[in-house]
């Protein structure tokens, strides 16, 4: 009974053991994992089980348990292989889980680098480094670019790149990529291509060879990019930056360049240059009796014939108004004269005819030659704008030059300017500068607030008063006119601080500013400075600027304005109407008033035209939402149809003649 009892014993264990192992696991273990339990199992029902041999020592049957004990070794060592497979199919699966998690990945990334390359702004490409530049690669957006199917492009299939790029710009392209690969580097250019529907477009490309482990190159990668409206913008600034917007000529800007490099160019060598400056003669007779409109026609007809009579290398601008300039380089005196005179000959030959009417142009003009004793451009435009003036005195429709003996004796007077220059400086040296007002009256307007120009006024040595229209042209013709400027601005705001009491009451005060102050950023700079140190407003200064001045730089002059609108100033432009034809600027100038040119006041009772053209200028000034100020204001007559017309202020002898700064707190 006990060897029985110690056989069922062990039984038991060995089934109940395995049978619940496998039960137990037959839903989370594999099959290999399975096996390893039951023979695991076996092995601990065998230990138990050769436990018995104790008692089998007794018994006749003692050779079992000897049996039973070489059977466990066995079905451990089986157990053992079992767990070896097991761990490694569990190795398996895992790799074969982190491959697929690394394909999904691998998958996964090369979907979002194809999105991004089909989506980017451009084409991207691999290439052959040959002349067709065959494509092995391109992104989608080959269509969108060249206007061909990425699947026509690759292989040269249907067309080859190098076919689509603009043939005069095969050879550059080729050159520059090829000089990148020589030295290594990458490559970075701009150039054309024509698109299978025949546009062209402006294109960037970058790029780099693509070397091997023997340092051979592979293929080009890269990317091209549409640059046509960036190229098409840049173009349009360029030319709103250099190109006169009535003439399509130069302006001044880009002609002072050209003259400033031809000055260069001429410094210690045998180089012949020549300026040529040309005025239209009474050219605001057509303005008045036609308009803006004609007058800008003609310029542009002058313009045009001013082309045709020069060389194809002369540099020709518009400067403002009806004058124009030519830099004529490599030319010498003898050549630039004859020059000079077709130009002339061919505008006087022109009949223009607008409204019915009929004018014939005539230009006057001064041509200057650029030698050693040039010190600048500036020197040399007024050289030739001193010709151009002597050549108007001296009846219009001419040249003068230098070589002319009545105009040389003109010229002499001038030198006249030179003392009105001493002068000019002793009066800042010694204060000899003093300050005068004159009231601007309301005459449509019911505004009665105090406003009042301000007039700078100089005096000699003996203490007598330097007329304006003497000292102030020399001031302007020889670049003390800016600082004139600063001397009043600072003298004004000074007398204001003094007397705040007077700010309650002042609307504005009116201050001229020069040309020369519009194209200085140091100016400008000193204005704003001295307005923001000073506790008088911005607000109640106002600035006059003329219209002249305002042309002449007509990107100096908003960018001015822009500048010192923004601390709270108001400005006016002044002496309007003195050339009509730049009633075409008017909408880019923010001003808040136009002056309307006194000598179209002065006679507007008795002269039909004055009067038609004050009305216009009051009209338009009306349309722009600006204030409109009449000069020179010398009779009743003249206020009385000034009121009639719609003209908010004059001012004048009529209203005061111009007295003292000092005297102001007197009549207030």
């Amino acid at each position: 009974m006990t060897l029985i009892a110690a056989i069922e014993t062990a039984g038991l264990i060995f089934a109940c053991s395995a049978a619940m192992l496998i039960f137990c696991s037959r839903e989370i273990l594999d099959k290999d994992a399975r096996l390893f339990m039951f023979i695991t199992a076996s092995a601990i029902a065998l230990s138990h089980f050769a436990s018995a041999n104790d008692w089998l020592h007794g018994y006749a049957i003692t050779g079992w348990g000897n049996v039973f004990n070489n059977l466990i070794p066995i079905f451990w060592a089986l157990g053992g292989y079992s767990w070896l497979q097991v761990e490694k199919s569990r190795e398996l699966e895992r790799l074969k889980l982190r491959a697929t998690d690394t394909y999904t990945a691998m998958t996964e990334s090369q979907r979002q680098l194809r999105t991004l390359i089909n989506n980017v702004n451009g084409m991207v490409y691999r290439c052959k480094n040959d002349p067709q530049w065959t494509a092995e690669f391109v992104s989608d957006q080959c269509k969108n670019l060249t206007g061909y199917e990425p699947d026509e492009l690759v292989d040269n299939r249907k067309v080859s790149y190098a076919e689509i790029i603009h043939p005069d710009d095969r050879d550059y392209v080729w050159e520059t990529v090829q000089e990148a690969i020589r030295l290594k580097r990458p490559f970075e250019l701009l150039y054309r291509i024509r698109t299978a529907s025949g546009k062209i477009k402006q294109v960037w490309e970058q790029g780099i060879g693509i070397y091997g482990n023997n340092a051979d190159l592979l293929a080009l990668e890269g990317f091209v990019q549409d640059r046509t409206l960036l190229y098409q913008l840049s173009e349009k600034v360029q030319q709103q930056d250099t190109y006169d917007r009535v003439t399509g000529l130069y302006n001044t800007k880009a002609f002072n360049e050209h003259l400033a490099q031809s000055m260069r160019t001429n410094v210690g060598k045998d180089v012949a240059h020549a300026l040529l400056l040309l005025d239209l003669d009474r050219f605001t007779v057509l303005n008045d009796s036609c308009g803006l409109t004609a007058g800008d026609d003609l310029l542009h007809l002058t313009a045009k014939t001013i082309r045709k009579s020069v060389r194809m290398d002369d540099h020709v601008a518009r400067l403002g108004g009806d004058k124009f300039a030519i830099l004529l380089e490599n030319c010498p005196f003898d050549k630039a004269l004859k020059i000079a005179e077709k130009i002339r000959k061919d505008i006087e030959s022109l009949e223009y005819e607008w409204g019915g009417k009929r004018f014939y142009p005539t230009v006057s003009g001064g041509l200057a030659v650029i030698d050693d004793m040039t010190a600048d451009g500036g020197e040399l435009l007024n050289r030739a704008n001193d010709y151009c003036r002597v050549a108007k005195e001296l009846g219009r429709n001419r040249i003068a030059h230098h070589e002319e003996e009545e105009v040389s004796t003109k010229l002499s007077q001038r030198r006249d300017e030179l003392v009105g220059v001493s002068m000019i400086n002793h009066a800042f040296r010694f204060d000899r500068f003093h300050l005068c007002y004159q009231p601007i009256l309301p005459i449509a307007s019911d505004d009665h607030s105090l406003r009042f120009e301000i007039l700078l006024r100089m005096e000699d040595e003996i203490g007598e008063v330097v007329p304006p229209s003497f000292f102030i042209p020399v001031a302007e013709n020889y670049g003390l006119a800016d600082r004139m400027d600063r001397w009043v601005l600072d003298r004004v705001l000074t007398w204001l601080e003094k007397n705040s009491a007077l700010l309650t009451s002042l609307k504005h005060c009116s201050i001229n500013l020069s040309g020369q102050s519009l194209g200085k950023t140091e100016t400008m700079g000193f204005i704003a400075d001295r307005l923001n140190a000073s506790y008088v407003p911005a607000e109640k200064i106002c600035f006059e600027i003329t219209e002249t001045a305002a042309i002449a730089d007509f990107n100096a002059a908003t960018k001015f304005i822009r500048t010192l609108r923004e601390i709270g100033c108001t400005f006016a432009l002044d002496d309007f109407g003195s050339g009509l034809s730049s009633f075409a600027y008017l909408k880019g100038l923010d001003v808040d008033y136009l002056k309307i040119d006194g000598q179209f006041v002065r006679d507007m009772a008795a002269d039909r035209v004055d009067y038609e053209t004050v009305m216009a200028i009051n009209r338009i000034g009306k349309t722009t939402g600006k204030k409109t100020i009449a000069e020179f204001v010398e009779n009743e007559k003249s206020v009385d149809l000034l009121r009639e017309i719609g003209v908010d202020y004059g001012q004048g002898y009529f209203f005061a003649r111009p007295r003292r700064l000092e005297e102001l707190l007197k009549e207030l």
